[in-house]
Formats: structure tokens, sequence, C-alpha cells
């Protein structure tokens, strides 16, 4: 049987035989670059063999192994350096073949060199770094593979959530009132609103129309919105209105009712004064208007009606006059809004009436006063007017025989005023008296005070008092925005506020009219909010010698509080200045601004702050640090106080004494609230004796004043012999200077 190692090279020989001639020459050729290639390969490898087995037999040698149990020990650990063999290898394409071989070898000898250092007996020390290798050249990019084929189509995704609905949109459509307009009920001279809203495409027109009259055209305006807006309603206004909506496409009509309601007016009255014929029948007509409807009812000032007299309609009928019957009579019309009077006066014609019939005289215009004794009275008479408890304005006053003339009254004029004629004969000595009740009248005034803001605490309670006075008498009510609140017929009107909220702020109106004006005023309530600083100044502030600053201090509140500051002891330069929005501005600083800056906002409360202003950096050269309390004894009546004490004896009232920090030099006024006890003979003395003193004098020196910042200008001094709590005492000396009080900040 033939194996296949022989059946393989019978059929080379076979395949070798079927050549031709040039092609055995050829396969000569490639077979003696093969072995060529094959012996230069085993060439290489075999002295790389023989070079590592040598490079390991040192490295074992200079690990101090000759054999497995000892040889001599190195101090030196060798590396075997392989870099130039690789560096040709790679030359002749050889690179990664040797690469791979390396590593193993790598792998052995680090395996052989941990078995072999490992031991306690050898010991292993690092070789010198050899040389950085040089950067190998950049290999060549392969080529680029073909593209792949197309993969196959992905599933088909989850559905997605469904969007939100789109805006819909306009659609033509009629128009349609959305909003009629409500009745409503007004005070003659006020402002009445008609609300009225349309919908539609396109937006339709809003027109208004007073029923079976027009509107108003200087008292009426139809704002943006639709609404209708009445000014200084008039009793004629009340009726009926239409607001209609108007488009191409159609129109629509909603209704509403406005009432008037009118203060009552006389429209007719019987003379102030009539002469009646006893035993005829008088008929006193009096008639008001007004809404509601007024009721008209007559009196008598000396009581009851004659006999036989009756009141219908207004009309007061007396049958058969008498003198019994004669004086005064009054007519009242009085509706919910207010009440008015009228005063007529009956005689007999050439008889003085014993108390003056009512007279009514606009203000400002002229009072006539003419006596009825001139005609009645054939006796020449002498005639004087007086005004009954008060004197007549004798700018304003003039006499023509019988007649009395007051110009431009006032509502002073109100009064009574008496006509005095004397006889000229000596035959007929008599005199005669006639007597008139004057009333001016006006237009309303309202004579409460309004501040123009009205503070209140949160939820505690107010009360908005309004008065004002005629005559004749006005109807007092107030508003706020468009809320009317209850009407008085009194000349006062009140409005309670309990229980005060937000919904509570706002612009609060009295409202005081009559037929002949109308008068009003205004406060604001607001709800009082504690002031709160918006900009607290705080800390220490540092400025240069000539050099500026600003401190802003805001706050809020209400009211809105305003911004005071408190300059150090009280006293502001020329250099400190407070602007309009509450900042504190230091110019051209000495060292005089140093100090403690207080700002405070007052409104709703009062609230401080406190800052400290250092003018240049603390400088503490001044002072004597070497007793036994370092200079700076700790107050034992009051631990927020120290006294610094100053190495020179001698106080120069131009330099400013720095205390340490965290510590301003005091003022005089903070030592007043501080020392105010005037008993010197109980508690603990000052410094006397204290830190290693010998009584007052230390070093040599007797010190005794410890001086305050304002000390130049006060005098002040703490004497350090004292009790701590005695109170300061007074001197301009500058000798025995002891130093500074100084106050924690």
């Amino acid at each position: 049987m033939i194996s296949r190692s022989n059946r393989f090279l019978i059929s080379s020989v076979e395949l070798y035989d079927a050549m031709g001639e040039k092609t055995q020459i050829v396969a000569r050729v490639l077979l003696a670059f093969c072995l060529c290639t094959f012996a230069v390969l085993f060439a290489i490898s075999f002295c790389w063999l023989w070079h590592l087995h040598y490079s390991f037999k040192e490295l074992r040698e200079s690990c101090g192994v000759k054999n497995a149990a000892s040889g001599p020990l190195n101090k030196e650990f060798a590396y075997a350096d392989y870099r130039p063999l690789l560096r040709t290898a790679r030359d002749a394409g050889m690179g990664e073949t040797l690469d791979n071989y390396l590593k193993s070898i790598s792998q052995l000898q680090l395996q052989s060199l941990k078995a072999t250092c490992s031991s306690d007996e050898k010991v292993c020390i690092q070789g010198p770094k050899g040389d950085v290798g040089e950067k190998g050249s950049k290999g060549v990019y392969g080529k680029t593979g073909p593209k792949g084929d197309r993969g196959d189509v992905g599933r088909t995704g989850i559905k997605g959530e469904k969007g939100e609905p789109g805006t819909r949109g306009s659609r033509i459509a009629a128009p349609v009132i959305v909003n009629s307009p409500s009745n409503t009920v007004v005070i003659e001279g006020q402002t009445d609103q008609l609300h009225c809203k349309a919908d539609g495409f396109p937006k339709p027109k809003i027109i208004w129309k007073k029923l079976q009259s027009a509107l108003p055209l200087s008292r009426f305006h139809v704002s943006d919105n639709g609404s209708l807006s009445l000014s200084n309603v008039h009793s004629y206004d009340a009726g009926s209105y239409a607001c209609r909506a108007e488009s191409l496409f159609g129109s629509a009509t909603a209704y509403a009712t406005v009432v008037v309601r009118v203060p009552v007016r006389f429209s007719y009255v019987p003379p102030k004064r009539i002469f009646v014929t006893p035993g005829k029948t008088l008929m006193l007509r009096c008639s008001a208007t007004g809404y509601p409807q007024p009721t008209v009812t007559w009196s008598r000032s000396a009581g009851q009606f004659p006999a036989g007299s009756s009141v219908a309609n207004g009309t007061l009928t007396i049958k058969k006059v008498t003198a019994d019957d004669l004086g005064h009579y009054s007519c009242s019309a009085k509706n919910n809004l207010n009440q008015i009077s009228y005063s007529t006066a009956l005689a007999y014609r050439g008889k003085v009436i014993p108390i003056g019939y009512g007279i009514e005289v606009r203000e400002t215009t002229d009072l006539i006063l003419l006596c009825k004794l001139c005609s009645t009275i054939g006796t020449p008479f002498n005639f004087t007017w007086r005004k009954v408890n008060d004197d007549l304005p004798e700018s304003r006053t003039s006499t023509t025989g019988c007649s009395l003339v007051v110009s431009n009254t006032t509502m002073n004029d109100t009064g009574e005023y008496e006509c005095i004629g004397h006889s000229t004969t000596r035959s007929s000595a008599q005199t005669v008296r006639e007597l008139f009740e004057v009333t001016v009248i006006g237009a309303p005034r309202i004579t409460s005070h309004f501040e123009d803001v009205t503070l209140v605490h949160p939820t505690s309670s107010v009360e908005l008092k309004c008065t004002a006075v005629g005559p004749p008498d006005p109807v007092v009510f107030w508003t706020k925005g468009s809320s009317n609140f209850s009407a008085s017929n009194s000349g006062t009107a009140v409005i309670t506020i309990t229980n005060a909220g937000q919904d509570d702020e706002g612009e609060y109106r009295c409202h005081a009219t009559s037929y002949l004006g109308k008068d009003e005023a205004a406060t604001t309530v607001y709800l009082i909010e504690k002031p709160k600083f918006v900009r607290r100044p705080s800390g220490t502030v540092r400025v240069a010698i000539s050099g500026s600053v600003s401190i802003d201090c805001t706050a809020t509140g209400q009211p809105s509080p305003s911004i005071t500051w408190k300059m150090p002891c009280g006293q502001q330069t020329s250099r400190q200045a407070v602007l309009g929005n509450g900042t504190l501005v230091i110019s051209a600083a000495t060292v005089w601004e140093t100090g403690i800056y207080e700002c405070t906002a007052h409104g709703g409360g009062i609230i401080t702050s406190r800052v400290h202003v250092i003018v240049p950096a603390i400088d503490e050269g001044w002072r004597m640090k070497s007793d036994s309390c370092g200079g700076f004894k700790q107050s034992q009546y009051n631990s927020s106080v120290r006294y610094a004490v100053s190495s020179s004896a001698t106080w120069s009232k131009s330099k400013y004494y720095y205390c340490p920090s965290g510590y301003h030099w005091a003022c005089t006024e903070e030592g007043k609230k501080i020392f105010k006890n005037n008993n010197n003979w109980s508690g603990q003395s000052m410094y006397n004796g204290k830190c290693g003193w010998s009584g007052y004098n230390y070093g040599g020196v007797d010190r005794r004043y410890m001086k305050f910042r304002d000390s130049h200008s006060t005098n002040a001094y703490k004497h350090t012999g004292n009790y701590e709590e005695y109170r300061m005492r007074y001197t301009s000396s500058t000798s025995y200077f002891a130093g500074a009080v100084c106050i924690v900040n």
C-alpha cells in the first residue's frame, strides 16, 4: 500500500514531468528562492536565540545567581537592549513575527526573574534607565473595504400620542348679546354705567339708544368694551335704554331701565308774607317734586291749626280767618333722600308780626330787606337796622330809608334782622319794630376733615365719617369705585370697615348733593405694613482718605417709609449728604468721617440699621498696650464697653483715636445712656489701681481722663478714678489724658 506522503511525492514528480521546459526553469528558480529565504530566517533566529541565552546568563549573574543555590551579589541590574535588533527585523519585514517572539521570551524571562529575585537571600536592584527609543514611522493606511449590503428594513415604530386639538377657526356668526345691561338706580348728579357685551363674527358694533328721547350728547360716552356712561345724571335721564349689537349678518338688542332718584325741590310755594282780610277763606298752596314722590305736610309754629282748617294735596285751607289765625305756617316736603321746608306769615295789613317771617337768599347774591312799616304808617319815622345777637357786616351793608342791603352774602349772614322805626313828631312819639328771619342757602359743603391717607392695621376696624352742611340739608353718601353705600339725609354719612383686609384698600369718596350743587372729599385706605429693608446698610465700610463712598438704604412698607440718617455723634459735616432716594454719600473723607452711621426707616413702624465707616484702615499706633490688661480693659459694669489707654498723656483735639477692630469710639450721647449713676461711692473702680496701675499712674505718667469722640465740643470725659457706673464729668483740659471710651459695634 502506498502512503499519503509517497502518493504526494509521485504526484509531484508526474506534475513536474508534464511541465514544459520553460515552466520547469521557473519552478526551479522559485524553489531556490524559497530555500534561500528559509536559510536566512533560520540564521537570524539562531543568532537571536544565542544572544538571548547569553543575556539571560548575565541577568542571572547580576541578580547573584550562578546556580540555583548561591552566587555573588551584584549591586546593579542590567537589561538586555533588544531595540537595535528589533529595528533591523522591522526593516526586513519581519517585525510582527519578531514582536510576538520577544513577548513570549519576555514573559519567560520575567517569570524566571521573579522566581530568582523573590528569595530573601537575593537583592535585586533596578538598573539605570535606558535611552529613549526612536519614534517609529507611521504605517500606511490600508485600502477601504467594499461597501456592505444594505440592511433589512426595520420594524414599524410605536404609534405616537394624539396631538392637542388645534384652535378652532373663526366662523361667521350673527351678533348675540352675551351680557345684557342691568337695571340701575342712581342719585341725581352722580355717574351711571350700563354694561353690555356682544359676541359674533365679524365683531359687532355696539350702539346705545334711549327710548322715546335722545341721549344727552355732552354727558354720555360709549367705551371700547361697549359700556354706556352717563355723567351728572338728571331727572329726565330716567327711562329705558337699548343696547343694539349690529354687524353685516344681523343684529341683537337688550334693554335696561335707569331710575334716577331726585332730591326734593319745591315747585310752588306761597309768598313769604300774606296780608289777609278777616272772615275770608285762605288757601295756601305748596307743591314739590322729586323721586320718590315727596310727601307734603303743613305745620304751624304757634301750635294747632285753626278750627275748620284742612290739608289736601299740599294745600292748606283756612276758613273765616280771624286774628287768632295770624302767624307763621311751614310747608315741609320729604322723600327718602332729603327733607326741605318753607315758611310763610299771615298778617293783617298795618299790623306788626311779633316774630319775623322767613326769607331765603342764595349765597353770594345780595340780600334786600324792605320794612313794610314804610307803607302802613303815615306818621314820619326814622328807621334803623340791626342784626339780633350779632353785628351787621359793615363793609357789605348799606341802608336807605327803611331798606337794608347786604351784598355778596355768606352763610354767616343767616340770622334775624330787625327794623326799628322812631316817630319824628313830639305829638305822636312812638317806636315800632319789624323782625325778619333770613336764611342764606347755597351748595353743600363738607365740613369733615379727611387725611389723604387713612391707615388701618390688618384685621382691625376703622370708621369713616363724612358731615356736610347746607342749607338746604344735603344728601350725603359714600362711594368706592362703582359701589355706592347707603345715603343719609341727616347731613352725616358713616361707613365702618371691620376686620380690615386687602379688599378694603382703595379710595373712598364722600358726596354731598342738593339742588343747589354738590361737594366731594376723598381718602384712601391702606393697610399698615411694617417697613422692611430692601437695601440694608450693615457691617464695616472702609474708605480711603479723600476718597468717596455711597451707602444705600431703601425700604418698603405702607405707608411708604421715609429714610433718615443719623451721623456719628449726631454731627453732620459738609462732606456728608443724604440723597432723595435714601443713599448716604461721603466725599473727600477725613478721619472724622469714621464712626457709626444709623439709617432709620419711618412708616407703619420704625426699623434701624447701623454701619461702621472707617477712614482709613485701623491705626492703633496711639495706644499703650503694656499694662496687664493690654491697655484695653473691659468694663465690669457693662460688657460692651472697653477703655483704650493712650501712650501719650496729652490729648490732641484734632486727632482721631481709633478703637480696635469691632469697636468704635463712643459719643457723649452714648456715654450718657451708660454712665448715669449720681452715686460715686458704690460699684467697681474704672481703672484706678487696676491692671498694674498705681492709682492713676502707669509708667510714671498720670492718666485720668478717658475722652469721647465729640469731647472737643462737649468737654465730656470719664474719670479713671470714678466708679464705672458713675456719670460723666466735663473739662476742656488736654492734660492727664488717659485714652478713649470704646463701645462694641
